[in-house]
Parts: structure tokens; C-alpha cells; sequence
């Protein structure tokens, strides 16, 4: 499998990169591993975590603990590692390079869908490295679509992923809710990572911001402004719990200029700052 698109600076673009939730899975981040990345960052105590983790090889073997057990992933190959499996990297062979992506669900139906897949080792084949491809060649793109962009192509590997588990996504649940709404709110999951005004959501659903603010306070009980904020905080709180991101880089996700303007206003909302919030939730 040759990924003929792979730079170092493509990557880490990538890993930096927001992308919006769709249908309830949230995609905490995409990354590429190289085998001197892997070797030099990855010779770490077993751990577990929160949220979904795969590992999809694009060249090469990697070999993982995970419980009792060890699992040995090929090119062609992903090791799905579910929330709460203690795992630890052991060795690879062959040049490997590794394309992780870590995602949480919370859509209607997840109980059905994703609770009780167990670890494993799934077999994809070449279209894997299509899709690292495809992915890597996204990265270059600096445009407000290239998270829209990326996040669609995330989404197709792991429906590949799904399918090769014999996983069924729920169906989309039925709503009764009004449009407008809908669609705002849709907009605020898409934009999370730029700064957001309730002009900014009222003009992308074709209202005025009285009228749009109207109607989040009949269907809603809050303001918009409170709702862009709740938003806001709840990603930030995600990232905090599951994530090891940086606290200037949960910022730079979420549309804050810098660690400071971040820090000031979770602080103000949640009464104390993100570090704190952090620590007492880990």
C-alpha cells in the first residue's frame, strides 16, 4: 500500500484540525504515525480511555497488549480498541505507517450499535490506502469546507469499518422539531471551531437575530447566545476529560484567539479553569 501523499506537515495539519459532529459521532482527532514517531512516542504504560480509538495500517505491522491478549495489525488492517480496554503499544516491523482516528458516539441507538463491539483486528484491504490518501490531500486544503470535507472522508472509513464488523448505524430518528431550528443548530455543530455570533447563525438560516432568537427561547427555554455558549462549553469539557490536548489547543478548536480569551471564558461559565476542570475530572 503506497501512500504516495504522506508529508510530515500534512499530518500534523490534520491532527489540529476540528471537524464537525455528524449524526452524533463526535471525531476527536485524525492522526498519522510514522514508524519514527512510533517508536519515539508510543513506549508508554498500558492505558485506557474514554472514547473509541482505531488503528487503521497503511504500511507495515504494529503489535498492541490489549488485555490479556496481544493483536498484531498488518497493512490492509485496523485494531479497533472500544472505551475503557486497557492497551499498550509493544513493537512494529516493516517501515509502518498508522492512521489513528478517535471518536465518541452518544446518537439515539448507540446502546445497539457500538456497546459490545470488542477489541480486534479487522481486515479492510487496499481501499484503506484510498482513503489515507484522500484524507492527506484534504490536509493541504486552507478553505471553511476542508473540515466539512475531511470529516465526510472520516466518516466513510469508518463506515468501511462498520460494515466490516457487521455494525448497523441506527436509523435517523424522526423529529417533529421546527426547521429552522434544526438548521441552526446543525450550523452551530459545523462552525463550533470559529468564533460564533448570533448573527453569524441567524444570517446562515436566513432570519433575523430577534426572530431566531425568538424561536430558540420558545423551543429551547434559553437564548441563542446561551445555546452557542452550552455548545461551546460541552465540546471544551470533551476534549478536557478525553483528549491530551493542549489547553491553548482546545482554544484554537473551539474559535478563541488564544489560551487566555479560552481560559477566561470557561472560567466564567464553569467557575473555575479549564487545568482545574481537568484534573478534578481525570
Amino acid at each position: 500500500m503506497n501512500i504516495v501523499s504522506y508529508t510530515a506537515e500534512r499530518a500534523v495539519t490534520l491532527r489540529r484540525l476540528s471537524v464537525p459532529e455528524v449524526g452524533g459521532l463526535r471525531f476527536l482527532w485524525l492522526e498519522f504515525l510514522s514508524e519514527r514517531e512510533l517508536e519515539g512516542g508510543m513506549k508508554h504504560l498500558s492505558h485506557a480511555h474514554g472514547f473509541y480509538e482505531v488503528h487503521f495500517m497503511l504500511s507495515g505491522r504494529v503489535r498492541y497488549t490489549v488485555g490479556e491478549k496481544v493483536f498484531s495489525a498488518a497493512a490492509g488492517e485496523a485494531l479497533f480498541l472500544p472505551p475503557a480496554v486497557p492497551h499498550k503499544y509493544l513493537d512494529s516491523a516493516g517501515e509502518p505507517l498508522k492512521m489513528t482516528i478517535a471518536f465518541s458516539f452518544d446518537g439515539t441507538g448507540g446502546s445497539s450499535f457500538l456497546d459490545g463491539a470488542e477489541a480486534g483486528v479487522v481486515l479492510l484491504g487496499e481501499a484503506l490506502g484510498g482513503y489515507a490518501d484522500a484524507l492527506l490531500r484534504l490536509g493541504e486544503r486552507r478553505d471553511v469546507f476542508a473540515p466539512h470535507l475531511i470529516g465526510g472522508k472520516m466518516l466513510e472509513v469508518l463506515l468501511m469499518l462498520f460494515d466490516a464488523m457487521a455494525l448497523t448505524p441506527p436509523a435517523r430518528p424522526q423529529t417533529n422539531e421546527d426547521a429552522r431550528l434544526t438548521a441552526a443548530k446543525e450550523f452551530i455543530e459545523q462552525n463550533i471551531h470559529r468564533p460564533l455570533g448570533c448573527e453569524d447563525v441567524a444570517g446562515a438560516c436566513f432570519l433575523s437575530s430577534k426572530q431566531l432568537g425568538r424561536l430558540f427561547q420558545k423551543e429551547m427555554g434559553c437564548s441563542l447566545s446561551d445555546y452557542i455558549t452550552a455548545q461551546k462549553l460541552s465540546y471544551a469539557r470533551r476534549l478536557l476529560r478525553m483528549s491530551e490536548r493542549s489547553i491553548k489547543e482546545i482554544g484554537l478548536l473551539l474559535g478563541f484567539e488564544n489560551e487566555s480569551g479560552f481560559t477566561s471564558f470557561f472560567k466564567r461559565h464553569m467557575g473555575v479553569a479549564p487545568g482545574v476542570y481537568r484534573k478534578e475530572a481525570k
